[in-house]
């Protein structure tokens, strides 16, 4: 195996510049082994596996799955704001026409709500993204706080708390009734709340490597 193949290996999975960071540190060391008389296999023993290196790495490291939960934030433009309510395009238009086909019988109040909410957690998030106002974990924390499904959900818990005791039994049961979809329903909330513990842990990984 050459040193080349072994990084190939350990770097496997890391974000780009991660990657280049290690890499450089790598060949740095092997660099000074070979001037002070070392073999290029002694330096791999001394490296050791190159797999175990890449799970210890990327322990340290921020990865390529874990750098696509990082907000990218937005330019300070009307461009920007057109991609952050983009990326809430498909719930912004269901509840457009929603509220649209309910203007007949008058009870248009919480679509209409829901749909302000989306709009305003859109626009905020333009507003903080696109400006340096927040470190890593700051901006990660905002853009799920103020992503589609995290505005759903508070605004469900809102309805259900004021209806006390009753409205928490209500959806409690029709979550057990419906069976399987109830069950997906509560796998995509926990899957949901990973997405905020992954994206913590990148940003955290990042400001470490500034």
């Amino acid at each position: 195996m050459t040193p080349e193949h072994w990084l190939n290996i350990a770097t496997h999975g890391l974000a780009l510049e991660a990657a280049a960071r290690v890499r450089a540190e790598y060949l740095a060391h092997l660099e000074d082994a070979l001037e002070a008389g070392e073999s290029a296999e002694a330096v791999l023993r001394e490296w050791g596996d190159p797999h175990t290196a890449n799970r210890e790495l990327s322990k340290a490291h921020l990865t390529t799955r874990e750098a696509r939960y990082l907000p990218a934030g937005y330019a300070p433009t009307w461009a920007g704001l057109g991609r952050a309510l983009g990326e809430d395009a498909v719930p912004l238009l269901l509840f457009a026409l929603t509220a649209l086909a309910e203007l007949r019988s008058g009870e248009t109040a919480i679509t209409l709500a829901l749909l302000l909410a989306i709009v305003a957690a859109a626009l905020l998030r333009w507003l903080v993204l696109s400006r340096q106002m927040l470190a890593a974990r700051g901006r990660a924390t905002l853009y799920w706080l103020l992503s589609f499904p995290t505005v759903l959900m508070a605004m469900s818990c809102a309805v259900l708390a004021s209806r006390g005791a009753e409205g928490w039994h209500e959806a409690g049961r029709l979550l057990w009734e419906r069976g399987w979809t109830g069950l997906l329903i509560v796998a995509y909330l926990l899957y949901h709340f990973s997405r905020l513990l992954t994206a913590l842990s990148a940003a955290r990984k990042a400001e470490a490597q500034l």
